[in-house]
């Protein structure tokens, strides 16, 4: 019989580098040109899921911009522009068996003119992501005859599926003072638990809405407010069960959300935000491969070629929340800030994460445009503020896991004093998806270098060293492990002592 090969599958992670494009678009204006933009919000609405070629996948998508400005004849209005774009993304991992976990943000946003009823924003969207795919491995599954094998379970993990479902929420608050238009809507989504089960996975997790509008004062002021809520939805995934392993991840479809008051007879209004918001999930079947840890043959020199890769497995998620703070003082060349009315465009970026000293830690920066009445020029002001964060927890995570981490912010609170000082605080919540790495070895190829030479004698001695095993004794000496338990049965194994053996062969006679 001939040596049996086979071939399973490993789970693998690669991060993609970073990689930017830049998109241009022209906004025409509505009605009143536009004097002074006070904010803009730019988002990235990705088609999910990613198709994937060899080498490269076809990324699609488009960026939903709105603007808030101040109009030729002192109004505040709104517009909001959504631009498609597509864009290649290569790398030497990609195969069309990979699933990707891709982000995209804006990390620039520039305004060619800012005057009339033409806008040119010029958006540099940064693309980034995780690659998951499966990488093949070959392991000897049975063995010829007369070669002696220690067998070994091996758990391996591979990707199974991936599957990208649409749902949407509605969120919804009671403004006292009543709102006579909303101007920008901004919404994180944060997917913290699941469940996976027969051809089905479970998610929840928690939503936030900032909702910038203009109040029905005389004339109106500007306010926010946030809307949070959790909610929990089920994803169809096909032949999945309890015994599998899934991670998640979520964004919110900038284009498809809608906002719809509804005044009461009080003079409130209720503000209801629907957001729809696309989850795709990643399936992993762990499975036991039965395989050759250590051979040798009773009959013949062996080469025996072994090969080790790295396998990922879903492990040991991670929740962080905790404070931020931070604070901004404004240039001398700055208008300084005499009556602040509100921040908005509120962004958090994750720049890096891992773990080190037994902490895992979350680092990025959030910006927010804040809005403000200077006095002395009599007019709104806007500046763009950024403050760098770093969250940390204690973690039993080992300091080579994958980390894939996911953040947003509630409970946000901006202050001003003294004209110059602007001060920042949050409630972050991140959430890490943790894959471990772990070594798999297995023998991938056994070829005979030829027969072993004939035996001497008919009694051997071994001296045997306490602690070693019948398989290393066997495997020293060429024979089968029950030819020692046959010859010496008051043997103990492992040896208990330094002993000598004596083994008995039968003298293979000449043919005349």
């Amino acid at each position: 019989m001939e040596n049996i090969y086979d071939n399973i599958q490993l789970l693998n992670k690669v991060k993609l580098q970073p990689e930017q494009m830049v998109l241009e678009s022209n906004i025409s204006i509505e009605g009143d040109g536009v004097l002074k933009i006070l904010s803009s919000n730019c988002r990235v609405d990705l088609d999910l899921p990613i198709e994937a070629l060899n080498k490269e996948c076809n990324v699609s998508g488009k960026v939903v911009t709105n603007l808030v400005y101040v109009t030729e004849t002192g109004e505040l209005n709104n517009q909001t522009s959504v631009s498609p774009f597509v864009h290649k993304l290569t790398n030497e991992n990609i195969t069309p068996a990979t699933k990707i976990n891709l982000c995209a943000k804006v990390v620039g946003v520039d305004f060619d003119k800012e005057i009339g009823n033409q806008v040119k924003v010029v958006v540099t969207i940064e693309f980034c992501g995780v690659l998951n795919t499966n990488k093949d491995m070959t392991y000897l599954k049975d063995c010829a005859q007369g070669v002696c094998v220690k067998n070994a379970e091996k758990e391996v993990v591979a990707l199974k599926s991936q599957s990208c479902t649409r749902f949407e929420e509605t969120l919804e608050a009671t403004v006292k003072d009543g709102v006579k238009k909303v101007l920008m809507t901004n919404t994180d989504v944060l997917v913290k638990e699941w469940t996976v089960g027969t051809n089905f996975v479970s998610i929840e997790g928690e939503m936030h809405t900032k909702v910038l509008y203009a109040n029905k004062q005389d004339p109106s002021e500007l306010e926010t407010i946030t809307i949070s809520r959790n909610f929990k939805q089920e994803i169809e995934v096909e032949n999945t069960n309890k015994d599998f392993d899934a991670e998640i991840f979520a964004s919110v479809i900038n284009e498809g959300i809608t906002v719809e008051l509804e005044e009461k007879d009080d003079g409130d209004t209720i503000i209801g935000t629907n957001v729809p918001v696309v989850a795709c999930v990643n399936v992993f079947e762990t499975s036991i491969v039965l395989t050759a840890e250590d051979l040798y043959s009773t009959q013949e020199v062996l080469s025996v070629l072994n090969d080790k890769q790295d396998c990922f497995k879903p492990c040991n998620n991670e929740y962080i929340e905790e404070k931020i703070e931070g604070n901004v003082t404004l240039l001398e060349s700055q208008p300084r800030v005499d009556k602040f009315l509100c921040a908005n465009n509120l962004n958090v970026s994750i720049s890096n994460n891992y773990v080190s000293d037994g902490k895992m830690y979350v680092e990025g920066i959030i910006s927010a445009n804040v809005i403000y009445l200077n006095d002395e020029l009599g007019s709104l002001q806007a500046v763009e503020i950024e403050i760098p964060y770093v969250l940390n927890k204690k973690t039993e995570v080992s300091e080579n896991a994958f980390l894939e981490a996911y953040i947003c912010l509630s409970d946000v609170d901006v202050m001003v004093k003294r004209g110059r000082e602007i001060y920042f605080d949050a409630k972050a919540k991140a959430f890490v998806n943790v894959s471990c790495k772990q070594p798999v070895a297995m023998v991938s190829k056994v070829e005979s270098l030829g027969a072993l030479p004939q035996r001497d004698g008919a009694v051997e001695i071994y001296f045997g060293k306490a602690g070693e095993s019948f398989w290393d004794i066997a495997k020293n000496l060429k024979i089968p492990t029950e030819t020692i338990i046959s010859q010496n049965p008051d043997l103990v194994d492992p040896l208990d002592r330094d002993q000598n053996i004596a083994l008995y062969f039968q003298k293979k006679l000449a043919k005349n």
